[in-house]
């Protein structure tokens, strides 16, 4: 499969689109491999192009992988951000339980200022989670790409 110029003008995209592919790939020929390693073009709109051009079959094989794929990170993310919020909350409520049963003034200070060391690792470590997410999801955009080279190279044989 070539996909060029003429090719995606083709599939009628919608000018914005279309305006960006001429603007950076004017005269582009290439497999759909060449295609997906373009860098300004979006994922979506690579699938988009691609995915107008294989089989029905592979279309819904490829749907099925991605609801799949889809769960999995859905239930990895899930559970990741529940045991950061759950790490976060028992350090505050042990700190706050302390500072309440202990009436000196020095020790509720320090027990508040640990407190706010605790929710600032809390805070710390979602972002770490929100950056292993957003690091996940940019390797399953590539294995999404990659899965539907594999299938359209089956397709030929």
């Amino acid at each position: 499969m070539k996909i060029t110029t003429k090719l995606i003008k083709s599939l009628n995209p919608c000018q914005s689109r279309l305006d960006n592919y001429l603007l950076h790939y004017k005269n582009f020929k290439g497999s759909a491999r060449q295609f997906f390693e373009l860098e300004h073009i979006n994922h979506s709109d690579k699938l988009w192009v691609v995915l107008r051009l294989v089989s029905h079959d592979i279309q819904v094989i490829f749907a099925l992988e991605g609801s799949f794929a889809a769960t999995e990170y859905s239930i990895l993310a899930d559970d990741a951000h529940a045991a950061y919020a759950y790490a976060g909350a028992a350090n505050a409520a042990y700190y706050a339980y302390y500072a309440a049963t202990n009436a000196a003034a020095a020790n509720a200070a320090d027990a508040a200022y640990a407190a706010a060391v605790n929710a600032a690792a809390a805070a710390s470590a979602a972002a770490a989670a929100a950056n292993a997410a957003a690091a996940a999801y940019k390797q399953e955009q590539s294995r999404q790409l990659e899965a539907l080279v594999y299938l359209i190279k089956g397709e030929r044989k």
